[in-house]
C-alpha cells in the first residue's frame, strides 16, 4: 500500500540507511573501478577517462544499430512524441537539445524532485552532467552527434542534486509525475529512461524494491520504461540485474561495445536488450565541457547508462511506424517482443549464453510494409483496361523515402481520366513529369484519354512516407447537352483544363459556339468537331471572348473541346440564325427571347445578345420569328426615309433598300435612324391605349399582351379599327407652339408642332396635354352629327366636346376653339368663369380668361356660363369692344 507523503518519507529514509545500497549513476566513476579490477587481458582496453583515445560517435554507433540504413529509408525522428530523462536534469541550453526550456523548445518541461523542489530542472553541479549526456543520446539533433529521435520532445525530471546524491523517494516521486502528466503535453509521454541503480545482481526483484507500483502503473499506460542494467558484472561475476532494472515491469539494457560484444562491464540476463554503451560521445552543460561561457559542448561516456537511452530513443521510432501503419494502443510488451525477435544473438564467453542485441533496421523492416507496386515506369503496375463504367478504388503505401509508386492502364473509352488522391498517414503528391495532367485544389489528377491508349501515372511522399487511397473514374469522352436551339451553360468545370461536350442543332442555318469569361483569370480556348473528330474551327484569340461560327444542318451531331482554366466561364450556344437567298430568318424560343436589328453598312442582327452581321447587297429582307415567353424586338431604321408598321404582335420597317419584319413578339421598340420617318400604330380587338409624346420624342400603342413603341419619328398615325369598347389616345405637346385637332365627325385627332404630327382615327377617347411649353398652343374642337357638349373649365385650365360614344379633351391650351356645325341640337358651357365678361349672341360666344388663354365656341344652339361662387370684383373690366369684334368676324 502507498503511505501519506509524511509518513513515507521519513519511514524510507530510516530504511534507506539500512536497508538500501546507495543509488547510484549507472555510469559512475567505471574508469576508477576498471583500474582496480582489470585482467591482465583487459588492461590494455582504453580508458574512457582517456578523451583522445577511442571514442564512439553516435554516428558511428547508428551505423552498428541499422539507424542510419533506417533514416535514409524511412525518415523516422520521433516527432509527435515526449520521452522523459529521470537523471540528474537536462542542460536545455545545449544547443543539442534546442536551447531553451518550454513549450517552444525541445525540452518542453521537467521538475526537480532534489533538495530545490521546482520547475526547473537544469543539470547542474560538480556531479551533473548524466542526464544531459543521456538526453543528446535519445534525441540531440546535432549535425555531427545525431540522436536516435532528433525530433522527439524531452521533459527533465531530475531525482539527484548537486553532489550526486540521490533517493528512490525522489525517482517514485517522479515516476508517479510521469503518470500524471502523460497527456499535459502538445505531444504524449511514450517513453521514459532510468540510467540510474543501486548495487544488486539478480534476475528478481530485492525485497527493498519500491517503485513496482509506479512502474507497473507505467505499463500499463502503455509508456516504454527502459531501465539501465547496471555496470557490475566484474563485482558479481555471473548473470543478473541490478534494480530497478530487474524489475518485471520494464526494459533492462545491457551495452556492447563497437564491435558487437558484451561490455565488459555490463549487467546482464536473458531478458535484457544490449544497445551501444561504450566510449559513447554526447552531449554535456559547459561545465563538464570547455567551461567557454557556450552550451556546445560534447563528451564521451560508457556504461549501461549510455545504452538505455539508446534502446528507449529506438523504442519512440518503432512505434512512429507502428502508428504510420495505423496501429494505435501500442504497449511496451509490443515494442519489447519485436526488438526481442528482430536483435542480433551476441554470444557472452563469460556466462555461456547467447544475448539479444538491438537491431534497429530488422526492426522497423517489420512494421513497415512492402512495396506492392513498381517504382519505375519500366516496372510500373498494370490496372488493365478501364473504362467508363469501370470505378477503381485501391489502397497504398509509399514505405520508403525514395519511394514512389508507378501504375499504368489502358483507356477503354475516349475521355477524361479522374484520380483522386488522399492520404490515411503522411501525405503524398504526384511525381512531377510522370503524371500527365492537372491537379485541383482537393487533389483529383485528370486528363483526357483516347479508347486504345496506355497511360502512366505515379505517386511519391510529401518529404516522407504516406499511406494513401486512390479512387480512378474515367467519364465518357463529352456530357451531352442533347438538342440546341439557343442555351448558355454557365460556369462550366473548366478546373481539368480540357472538357469536351456534345450537343446536336435543332435546324439548318447559322451555328455559333461562344465561351465567355474573364481572361484576366485564366484563358480559354475552344475547338468543334464532328462526330468523326474532324476539327471544324477553332478560337484561340486570348482575348476575354471566343467565338466560332459555322453552318450546320438539323440533328446534326457536334463535339465542344474546351481547353484552359477559368473558374467562371459560361458557354453560349446559338442555332437561330438561318440565310436562304436574299433573306434572313431569326427563330425565338420557347423562352423569352430578345431581337434586334440595326441598319448599318451592313444590316446587324442580333438574338439573345448574339450579333450577326449581314452584307446589305446581298440580304434584303430580315425576318424575326418568335417563339414562346415574352419576347422583345429593337429595331432600328436607316438615315433615308423609313416607314414603320406595328400591329398587335407584330411589326415591320422598311425602306427603299430593306425590310425588317417581327412577328409573334409581344414587345416591339422600332428607333428613328433619320430621315423624314411615318409609323403607323394598328389597334387590337381589346381595349387598346394610344399614346404620343412630343417631347419626348416617341409614341406607344399598347393593350394587354402586346407594346409597341416608335421613337424619333416624325409622324406617329394610330388607328382603332379592330375592336375594343374603350379605346384613347393620349397626345403630349412640345416645347414649341403645338396645335390639337379633334374631329368628332371626321372620327379622328391629332397633336402637330414643329417637326412632327402625332393622330389617332377610330379611338373612343383622346386626350391632348400643353404642359411642355409654347406660347401659342391651340386646341380646336370639331362636333358630331348628334347632339354635342363643350365644356371649357377656365378655372382648370381644360376644355372638351363630348357626343355619343366619344370624348375629346384638351387641357393647357392657351385657346380653345370648338365648332358645332355637323348637325344635332349642340351646348356649350363655360363653367367657373370668375370676374369676366360672357357674350352670348347668335350662337356663338367668347371667354377671355386672361390676356392669353380664349375658349371659344360657335354656332351652338345653347350657351351657358357660371360664375365662380357668383363673385364679381369690381375691378375687373371687360373688353367689350374686343368681343363684339370677335363675334363679328366669327359671324
Amino acid at each position: 500500500m502507498r503511505y501519506g507523503r509524511t509518513h513515507r518519507r521519513n519511514s524510507r529514509r530510516t530504511c534507506y540507511e539500512v536497508c538500501e545500497p546507495r543509488l547510484v549513476f549507472s555510469a559512475q566513476a567505471l574508469a576508477d573501478f576498471y583500474l582496480e579490477n582489470l585482467t591482465a587481458e583487459e588492461a590494455s582496453a582504453p580508458s574512457v577517462t582517456d578523451g583522445d583515445q577511442v571514442q564512439q560517435h553516435l554516428a558511428e554507433a547508428h551505423d552498428m544499430t541499422g539507424l542510419n540504413a533506417v533514416r535514409s529509408a524511412y525518415g523516422f525522428v520521433g516527432a509527435g512524441q515526449t520521452v522523459v530523462v529521470i537523471d540528474s536534469g537536462i542542460a536545455y541550453d545545449h544547443i543539442a537539445l534546442g536551447g531553451g526550456l518550454g513549450a517552444d523548445y525541445r525540452v518542453v518541461g521537467g521538475w526537480d524532485f532534489s533538495e530545490e523542489n521546482d520547475a526547473d530542472p537544469y543539470d547542474d553541479g560538480s556531479a551533473g552532467s548524466h542526464g544531459t549526456h543521456v538526453a543528446g543520446i535519445i534525441g540531440s539533433d546535432h549535425a555531427q552527434y545525431p540522436g536516435v529521435a532528433p525530433g522527439v520532445d524531452l521533459v527533465g525530471l531530475r531525482v539527484f542534486n548537486d553532489y550526486g546524491a540521490g533517493y528512490f523517494e525522489w525517482v517514485e516521486d517522479a515516476l508517479q509525475w510521469v503518470h500524471d502528466n502523460r497527456n499535459t503535453f502538445d505531444n504524449p509521454i511514450t517513453a521514459v529512461n532510468v540510467s540510474l541503480g543501486a548495487d544488486w545482481n539478480a534476475d528478481a526483484i530485492p525485497s527493498w524494491a519500491m517503485l513496482e507500483e509506479e512502474f507497473a502503473q507505467l505499463e500499463q499506460d502503455g509508456i516504454f520504461v527502459g531501465v539501465a542494467a547496471g555496470n557490475s558484472f566484474l563485482t558479481f561475476g555471473e548473470a543478473g540485474l541490478g534494480y530497478p532494472a530487474a524489475s518485471p515491469h520494464v526494459v533492462p539494457v545491457a551495452s556492447v561495445d563497437d564491435d558487437g560484444d558484451m561490455s565488459f562491464f555490463s549487467q546482464r540476463n536473458d531478458r535484457v536488450i544490449a544497445a551501444p554503451g561504450r566510449n559513447i560521445t554526447s552531449s554535456v552543460p559547459d561545465y563538464a565541457g570547455d567551461g567557454d561561457g557556450q552550451a556546445d559542448d560534447f563528451a564521451s561516456f560508457s556504461g549501461t547508462s549510455m545504452a538505455t537511452p539508446y534502446v528507449t530513443g529506438a523504442s519512440v521510432l518503432i512505434r512512429e511506424a507502428f502508428d504510420f501503419i495505423g496501429q494505435t494502443n501500442v504497449t511496451q510488451d509490443q515494442i519489447y517482443q519485436l526488438m526481442r525477435n528482430t536483435g542480433d544473438q551476441v554470444w557472452d564467453d563469460d556466462t555461456g549464453a547467447f544475448y539479444t542485441s538491438l537491431n534497429l533496421e530488422a526492426a522497423l523492416d517489420a512494421i513497415m510494409p512492402q512495396d506492392e507496386y513498381g517504382s519505375t515506369a519500366a516496372s510500373a503496375y498494370n490496372l488493365g483496361l478501364l473504362d467508363a463504367d469501370d470505378a477503381m478504388s485501391m489502397s497504398g503505401v509509399i514505405a520508403e523515402m525514395d519511394d514512389a509508386d508507378y501504375f499504368r492502364f489502358v483507356a477503354g473509352t475516349t475521355g477524361t481520366a479522374s484520380i483522386s488522391l488522399t492520404t490515411d498517414s503522411g501525405d503524398a503528391d504526384w511525381v512531377a513529369g510522370a503524371s500527365v495532367g492537372t491537379v485541383d485544389i482537393d487533389g483529383v489528377l485528370s486528363f483526357s484519354v483516347v479508347a486504345g491508349q496506355e497511360y502512366l501515372v505515379a505517386i511519391e511522399g510529401d518529404a516522407g512516407l504516406a499511406r494513401y487511397n486512390l479512387d480512378i473514374d474515367i467519364e465518357a469522352a463529352a456530357i451531352d447537352w442533347g438538342t440546341i436551339d439557343f442555351a448558355t451553360f454557365e460556369n462550366i468545370n473548366t478546373a481539368n483544363s480540357e472538357s469536351w461536350y456534345t450537343f446536336r442543332a435543332t435546324r439548318d442555318g447559322l451555328l455559333t459556339v461562344q465561351a465567355l469569361f474573364d481572361h484576366a483569370a485564366g484563358n480559354i480556348d475552344i475547338e468543334l468537331y464532328d462526330a468523326n473528330g474532324s476539327l471544324l474551327a477553332s478560337s484561340q484569340t486570348g482575348t476575354n471572348n471566343e467565338r466560332v461560327d459555322l453552318t450546320a444542318t438539323e440533328g446534326q451531331q457536334f463535339l465542344l473541346r474546351v481547353t484552359g482554366v477559368n473558374p467562371q466561364t459560361d458557354i453560349r450556344v446559338t442555332n437561330l440564325v438561318v440565310q436562304a437567298d436574299d433573306t434572313v430568318s431569326v427563330f425565338g424560343t420557347d423562352g423569352d427571347d430578345n431581337f434586334g436589328y440595326k441598319a448599318l453598312d451592313r444590316h446587324h442582327v442580333t438574338v439573345n445578345g448574339v450579333g450577326y452581321y449581314f452584307d446589305s447587297q446581298d440580304i434584303s429582307s430580315i425576318q424575326f420569328e418568335g417563339g414562346g415567353g415574352a419576347d422583345r424586338a429593337y429595331l432600328t431604321g436607316s438615315a433615308a426615309d423609313d416607314t414603320a408598321v406595328l400591329r398587335a404582335g407584330s411589326a415591320t420597317l422598311q425602306s427603299t433598300i430593306y425590310n425588317v419584319s417581327a412577328d409573334r413578339i409581344e414587345t416591339i421598340s422600332i428607333y428613328s435612324g433619320g430621315g423624314e420617318d411615318r409609323a403607323y400604330f394598328y389597334d387590337s380587338a381589346g381595349d387598346d391605349t394610344f399614346v404620343a409624346h412630343a417631347d419626348r420624342g416617341h409614341s406607344i400603342m399598347r393593350s394587354e399582351g402586346y407594346r409597341n413603341l416608335a421613337h424619333g419619328f416624325h409622324y406617329s398615325d394610330a388607328f382603332a379599327t379592330a375592336g375594343g369598347a374603350n379605346d384613347r389616345a393620349f397626345f403630349y405637346d412640345s416645347a414649341g407652339d403645338d396645335i390639337f385637332v379633334a374631329d368628332a365627325d371626321q372620327d379622328y385627332s391629332v397633336m402637330s408642332g414643329e417637326g412632327y404630327q402625332n393622330s389617332a382615327r377610330g379611338f373612343h377617347r383622346s386626350f391632348a396635354f400643353a404642359t411642355a411649353g409654347g406660347a401659342e398652343d391651340r386646341a380646336y374642337f370639331y362636333d358630331s352629327a348628334g347632339d354635342d357638349v363643350f365644356v371649357a373649365h377656365a378655372d382648370r385650365g381644360y376644355s372638351l366636346m363630348r357626343g355619343d360614344d366619344y370624348l375629346n379633351f384638351a387641357r393647357g391650351f392657351h385657346r380653345s376653339y370648338a365648332f358645332a356645325a355637323a348637325g344635332g341640337m349642340d351646348t356649350a358651357m363655360y363653367r367657373e368663369v370668375g370676374d369676366v365678361y360672357t357674350l352670348y349672341g347668335r350662337g356663338s360666344s367668347l371667354l377671355l380668361w386672361s390676356a392669353t388663354e380664349e375658349y371659344t365656341a360657335r354656332n351652338f344652339e345653347s350657351v351657358s356660363a357660371h360664375a365662380m361662387d357668383g363673385q364679381r370684383p369690381a375691378e375687373d373690366v371687360a373688353d367689350v369692344d374686343y368681343l363684339f369684334s370677335k363675334l363679328g368676324d366669327w359671324q
